[in-house]
């Protein structure tokens, strides 16, 4: 069997949390997600799900829920072997790597603009993250109040991430305003 995708296995996840359920509720949670990385999933999950349904990782019954006919998703006894597999040691250095951040990626070409454009570039970052802390908090609370305190101490280290995020974001703007007039690591062509 090739190798799954973390999405993939996060829908495992999801369908052993939640089980049994629709198709709908697993793409609800990757929709609502504070994560840009899993909102962006939504359109691959449907059918990551049929190929787990392929691969003998879930299983789906006919169920009838507010009055209407649904399909219900479990995980398999193969399944849950897998998700407990890819729980336990040993992890991939991939899952503790530095991960996508369009805010830095984007910082290594910020020689392209004006120490004043640079500027405004830093401020309006900090201030789409400081106006993700309470979204973020407000997870903590959801999974507090709903007693799923794995589930809440794993939002606690988004904002624990944020947090790090907000601090170098600063920090930059500080050394921005100090750091002299440096020439672009770009090579520029000389007409």
């Amino acid at each position: 069997m090739k190798r799954l995708s973390d999405l993939e296995m996060a829908i495992l996840g999801i369908v052993w949390k939640r089980a049994p359920c629709t198709s709908y509720v697993v793409a609800k949670e990757f929709f609502t997600s504070p994560s840009s990385h899993w909102r962006g999933s939504v359109g691959a999950v449907y059918p990551a799900i049929a190929r787990l349904q392929r691969l003998g990782l879930l299983k789906q019954h006919q169920a009838t829920r507010r009055g209407r006919p649904c399909s219900l998703s479990e995980l398999t006894p193969k399944g849950l072997a897998k998700l407990r597999k890819w729980l336990l040691p040993p992890l991939p250095s991939s899952a503790a790597a530095i991960t996508y951040d369009p805010i830095r990626t984007r910082a290594y070409f910020l020689a392209a603009l004006t120490k004043e454009q640079q500027q405004e570039f830093l401020g309006e970052a900090e201030r789409q993250m400081i106006a993700q802390v309470p979204v973020l908090e407000a997870e903590v609370a959801r999974y507090q109040d709903s007693g799923d305190w794995l589930s809440e101490q794993a939002q606690r280290g988004a904002l624990h991430v944020m947090a790090g995020r907000l601090a170098w974001i600063r920090e930059f703007r500080a050394a921005v305003d100090l750091c002299p007039d440096r020439p672009n690591s770009r090579k520029e062509k000389r007409p």
